[in-house]
């Protein structure tokens, strides 16, 4: 029996057990996972990665990049934002910020305006309606990109919510990731990061479980010693997003662009609520056969770790500290066995 006949008999009698748990949640997830891991294992492909492990290279920036920042109106938030607008000069050779909020007071909006200005000169700010929605706060921000792509010159396009820190090193491993991937259809990802501070350890913001590396769909190269791996759902919010104008014109022209996308996909309404499904993407949009979705990142194949210029700083550090959060309790660097 050959390897494609013995993956359809095992996909079918896995497809049956998804029918007998189909009531129980979880343990369907868990069948449909390895449905699509079987597929992957189908693929012939996959080992072909095109990968050298350097991504200090400022040739990997971008030429024009538009920044749109969601920011909830807190004063107490805005020393995170301050740090975040220092930075963004040097993720591009010329950028444009626009900073999206739901205050309309103008008092108020006078004070974001200076506090702000101490880290970065050039910026707007994007006031929505009053009585705007704040749950679709972050989906405002498609106005402004709908407008900034119909000018040419910008190449690059960042959302980001107000606690979301991307280095320099973030960028260019974005830049670089994205040339290897797209043979795949697969886009370069980021994981949000937290420190605990008692211990001064990296921690996942949001994985609930390690993952088992081996059970992954993954491209890879075992002589540069890396893969790119889908990781699991409760691992893959990122607070962000990063497209070049390609991907961005496939996002704004598709259905990912807009709320109620994902309301028949059951990946989507589980996992993402309204608010943070404006930070998905592209993530479930073109998945291409055996991948759980469209993101990946990237992590060494002998030590099963991932490798720390795909990791961004939540500055917020919610999670971490907190004994009664489910979330920031898993090491980066024991994510994956």
């Amino acid at each position: 029996m050959n390897i494609f006949n013995f993956a359809n008999i095992k996909i079918f009698i896995l497809k049956k057990i998804r029918s007998l748990f189909k009531s129980l949640g979880k343990k369907e997830n868990k069948v449909l996972d390895q449905i699509v891991y079987e597929n992957w294992k189908k693929r012939t492909d996959c080992q072909n990665l095109v990968w050298k492990n350097q991504v200090n290279d400022s040739e990997h920036l971008p030429k024009n990049l538009v920044i749109c920042i969601c920011f909830f109106y807190k004063e107490s938030n805005f020393e995170n934002l301050k740090k975040i607008c220092k930075n963004l000069s040097n993720l591009a050779e010329e950028i444009d910020v626009t900073i999206i909020t739901n205050e309309n007071n103008e008092s108020s909006i006078k004070k974001l305006h200076d506090h702000t200005s101490q880290g970065i000169k050039n910026f707007n700010i994007h006031a929505v309606k009053e009585n705007y929605d704040s749950f679709l706060l972050p989906w405002a921000h498609f106005d402004i990109m709908r407008k900034k792509i119909a000018d040419n010159k910008f190449t690059h396009f960042l959302f980001i919510e107000d606690d979301i820190f991307i280095s320099k090193e973030n960028v260019m491993y974005w830049m670089k990731g994205r040339e290897a991937l797209k043979p795949f259809n697969l886009i370069p990802s980021f994981l949000r990061t937290e420190i605990k501070k008692s211990k001064n350890d990296i921690y996942s913001s949001d994985a609930l479980r390690k993952i088992k590396f081996d059970q992954m769909p993954k491209v890879f190269s075992t002589k540069d010693d890396l893969a790119f791996t889908n990781v699991g759902k409760d691992s893959s919010y990122q607070g962000c997003y990063f497209m070049d104008r390609n991907l961005m014109l496939e996002h704004l022209n598709g259905p990912s662009s807009k709320p109620d996308y994902g309301f028949f996909r059951k990946e989507i309404r589980e996992n993402f609520p309204t608010r943070e499904k404006a930070n998905l993407g592209l993530m479930y949009a073109d998945v291409p056969f055996g991948f759980l979705n469209r993101h990946a990142i990237p992590v060494s194949i002998n030590e099963k770790k991932v490798y720390n210029y795909c990791l961004i700083k939540h500055l917020s550090n919610r999670y971490a500290d907190d004994e009664n959060s489910i979330f920031g309790k898993i090491k980066i660097d024991k994510l994956f066995y």
